[in-house]
């Protein structure tokens, strides 16, 4: 495991550079992320390149023997493109050109600010591509795909679209507008009250856009260098773009990893990142402290922990943000490893105990993070539920959320992976909420119940074809079938809480939506015992083929979700830990031969765990039949 640090040139004090490269080799720094590099820096005035200082920098990071991600500042054009150019902005959905100085404030569609942004990059990779200290480029800065609705977007739109479907009338077919479309120059960017069709499109054609950008800059780079590693910081946000294929264009993930204590923990998502390449991937941006914030600091132990938490889910290199506090910019209180004072503070002196502790696990690094459990994410139902919201408080991923944890609760493994992708390594696929339908998903999921797996459909599934249009029959629509049900009926709920009660007895509650089940073939595995419903299904199971299938009609509460993980964990021969703490996460890695238990302490109290048998620590190398947490702590055992 490499440890990093993100290095700020905000106020470019050359001073600083030698004293901090070789007090971060002292530490145990072997990755810097250079961040912050400005366009104006190395293009001052048009056409005019200022890499000395660059050239400097990179050289006394390769003299102390760290490697640099470098990352590339087309998401911050200079002043003078501004100028010269004033229509390479962004303008949003309401017409209004976007404020200069805010970041990733440039239209990827522009002729003019591609040319400049390409020119750029191939100039550095001219120089720098087949640099042995650089270990990989970063592409742009968080890239978003946000809506603009400048005229280079509009036409690049039109384009996107006539290749899709050729001609008016087929877009007219697909689209099912209220407008019917007579010629292309009808065709405008969606706006507050878009067809939810036009909505779905434009997403698509943004996120194509970001490849796009993309592709162009990994070209100009790979010119020079075949073999150049390339990624970008993917970031958790509203307007992310498809991340399964954006990151198809990359040598690894790289995640950008914020996690605060007032929130819930960030396994959920370093798991989805993972899931993005099925592969090791890499964390940057992985903060020391709330960023901007001068009042909420890192909890003791956080630094350490959560960077081995990222560890356990598969991350084999962690950049902390960032080794120091600039003194300009609006990241300007930041909190880094030092602060302006440059005084050796607590947080300096748990980085410095991460480094030493990353040092002895080497024995992770070839171990692998397998799993038997998936569940199933799709960017495009995340779109269109966030679009058009089915009740007052249902959230997609709050949804996922829901299984993911009453699985990991008991010591599960979870791969996220794209709607799309292969099940055939699964005993147990979580399925939730697949609103637009995808083929490709759909011809999966029957496969992988047929060969004997089993899957968990939810409420609001099959609701949506392709082109997101309600499908014109009974839900579950393609999942009929397979489920093994009907639903004739269903119903939004406010802030009312429906009964459920299990064949033993036993009650829960739900909320947000319930479906109407009507059996064809399933059998009732829990009814709704109150409201509309009553005595109707709202947990149905069926057996279709060599596989079962469990629909779950409503959003259900965290007990019955954990009783259902519980009890098809143990009918799937699954290994299960029940009975750990609250908080406690539990993740394992193995070689073939030995497996590696990681017990990360998510939580801000003390933790217990009796171990069922005495097994040897890693990070101590004292053998330990019971393990004592502190919060934000975290144990590797072998096994």
């Amino acid at each position: 495991m490499q440890i990093g640090v993100d290095y700020s040139l905000a106020d470019f004090n050359e001073k600083s550079w030698e004293k901090d490269a070789a007090k971060m080799a002292q530490t145990g720094v072997k990755t810097v992320r250079l961040v912050d590099i400005s366009w104006s820096m190395l293009e001052p005035a048009d056409n005019n390149f200022d890499f000395d200082w660059l050239d400097r920098l990179i050289s006394i990071f390769a003299q102390n023997k760290i490697s640099v991600i470098f990352c590339s500042p087309t998401s911050h054009p200079p002043l003078w493109l501004y100028q010269k150019s004033p229509f390479v902005v962004k303008v949003d959905k309401n017409g209004s050109i976007r404020p200069i100085g805010e970041k990733g404030n440039r239209c990827i569609n522009s002729d003019t600010f591609l040319d400049y942004a390409g020119r750029l990059i191939e100039a550095l990779a001219a120089r720098y591509a087949s640099n042995p200290n650089i270990a990989a480029w970063q592409i742009d800065d968080e890239m978003e795909a946000d809506i603009c609705t400048c005229e280079n977007c509009l036409e690049a739109f039109k384009a996107w679209l006539s290749e899709k479907y050729e001609t008016i009338e087929n877009i007219n077919k697909a689209f099912g507008n209220p407008f019917i479309y007579n010629d292309w120059n009808q065709i405008a960017p969606p706006n507050s009250v878009s067809n939810p069709v036009l909505e779905l499109e434009y997403k698509r054609f943004t996120c194509n856009s970001v490849r796009n950008f993309i592709r162009m800059q990994i070209n100009n780079i790979r010119k020079f260098n075949d073999k150049a590693y390339v990624t970008t910081n993917t970031f958790i946000g509203e307007n992310a773009p498809d991340y399964y294929k954006m990151n198809d264009l990359f040598s690894i993930s790289l995640f950008d990893n914020n996690p605060v204590s007032e929130s819930d923990s960030q396994a959920f998502y370093l798991d989805l990142m993972r899931g993005l390449k099925s592969k090791r991937f890499w964390v940057a941006n992985q903060n020391n402290a709330d960023k901007n914030s001068v009042a909420v600091n890192m909890q003791p132990d956080m630094i350490k922990g959560f960077a081995l938490q990222a560890l356990a889910h598969g991350a084999d290199t962690v950049i902390n943000y960032l080794w120091r506090a600039p003194v300009s910019g609006k990241n300007m209180f930041s909190q880094g490893i030092f602060d302006h004072s440059k005084i050796q503070s607590r947080r300096y002196d748990e980085f410095l105990d991460l480094c030493n502790t990353a040092s002895k696990l080497s024995c992770i690094y070839k171990t692998k993070y397998i799993s038997k459990i998936a569940i199933l994410y799709s960017d495009e139902s995340k779109f269109a539920l966030n679009n058009q919201p089915q009740s007052q408080n249902f959230d997609y991923i709050k949804h996922l959320k829901l299984y993911y944890k009453a699985f990991s609760k008991l010591g599960a493994n979870i791969d996220i992976i794209g709607q799309d992708c292969d099940l055939s390594e699964y005993k147990i696929v979580i399925a939730p909420s697949l609103f637009v339908n995808s083929n490709t998903a759909t011809e999966n999921i029957y496969r992988f119940v047929s060969n004997g797996g089993t899957l968990i459909l939810t409420c609001r599934s099959g609701v949506k074809n392709q082109n997101n249009l309600c499908i014109n029959e009974s839900l579950p629509t393609d999942f009929k079938e397979l489920a093994g049900i009907e639903i004739p009926e269903y119903s939004s709920l406010s802030d009312e809480k429906i009964t459920i009660t299990d064949k033993k007895g036993r009650e829960y509650s739900c909320s947000q939506w319930i479906d109407n089940i009507k059996l064809s073939g399933a059998e009732s595995y829990a009814d709704y015992t109150s409201g509309l419903y009553n005595a109707s299904p709202a947990v149905t199971v069926n057996k279709y083929c060599n596989g079962f299938v469990y629909y779950i009609g409503a959003v259900i509460d965290s007990a019955l979700c954990y009783e259902l993980a519980n009890k098809l964990m143990k009918s799937c021969e699954v290994p299960r830990l029940k009975g750990m703490p609250e908080g406690i996460e539990i993740t394992t890695r193995t070689n073939g031969m030995e497996d590696y238990i990681f017990f990360f302490n998510s939580s801000d109290k003390n933790a217990s765990i009796s171990l069922p048998k005495p097994m040897m620590s890693v990070v101590d190398g004292v053998e330990k039949d019971s393990i004592n947490l502190k919060p934000y702590t975290i144990e590797i055992v072998r096994r």
